[in-house]
């Protein structure tokens, strides 16, 4: 019970966090006294070196995603080498909202490693879970799409997904639950089943107060 968590809080495309809004809201993460839990930050593209710069103490920034390309004659596009030259520390990889191919994922992994990022890769059922976890991500998110954004708890609801989940990484990578952690409950459960993190979004994007929805969360 004594090991680190990860708290990975999710902005996605939110109104709430658009621009300056973005970058207080890291701020916000990073004065809270999280003891035991490493917070990260997925903010909006359009602000992500702002927040990068607006971070401290334990908190990082990573991207929601990137494209899975070099860098060279791509317009719109998002390198891993861009991220890495702002700041970014890591990435989210195939969101349940930003699915990309097979071959996408593996070129996004060995890039990212090579740049020293971290990777978050989300799985949608355990036998993507099982798969992804070879691949060595940093990390694998567990996205049952039955506790995706809704206030279905997982430590009340589906505990088993967490522990079904943690078995099926087998140690290779960090294991993270990522949907239906929507309070304290839900973090201390993830974390007495095995998990070393939660992806956080609905419930922190929605929050009407959202440093007493953190303190109540963390602290």
């Amino acid at each position: 019970m004594s090991k680190q968590m990860f708290v990975i809080l999710n902005f996605k495309a939110y109104s709430a966090f658009e621009g300056a809004r973005a970058v207080n809201a890291v701020k916000l993460a990073a004065s809270i006294p999280a003891r035991g839990y490493s917070i990260i930050c997925c903010p909006p593209a359009s602000v992500l070196s702002e927040c990068v710069k607006s971070a401290g103490g334990n908190t990082l920034v990573f991207a929601q995603s990137a494209d899975a390309v070099e860098p060279g004659k791509h317009t719109g596009k998002t390198t891993l080498e861009q991220l890495k030259s702002i700041g970014v520390k890591g990435l989210l990889v195939n969101h349940s909202e930003n699915r990309i191919s097979f071959n996408q994922i593996i070129f996004l992994l060995n890039r990212a490693g090579k740049l020293g990022l971290k990777t978050v890769l989300c799985a949608r059922n355990l036998s993507e879970v099982r798969k992804f976890s070879s691949l060595r991500p940093w990390a694998v998110a567990f996205e049952p799409p039955q506790l995706i954004g809704g206030r279905v708890s997982v430590s009340s609801a589906k505990p088993s997904v967490i522990a079904d989940g943690v078995k099926a990484v087998g140690g290779k990578c960090l294991f993270l639950a990522g949907a239906g952690v929507n309070s304290r409950e839900d973090l201390t459960a993830s974390k007495k089943l095995g998990a070393s993190g939660v992806l956080i979004a609905s419930a922190f994007s929605k929050a009407a107060d959202k440093k007493k929805f953190l303190r109540t969360l963390l602290v």
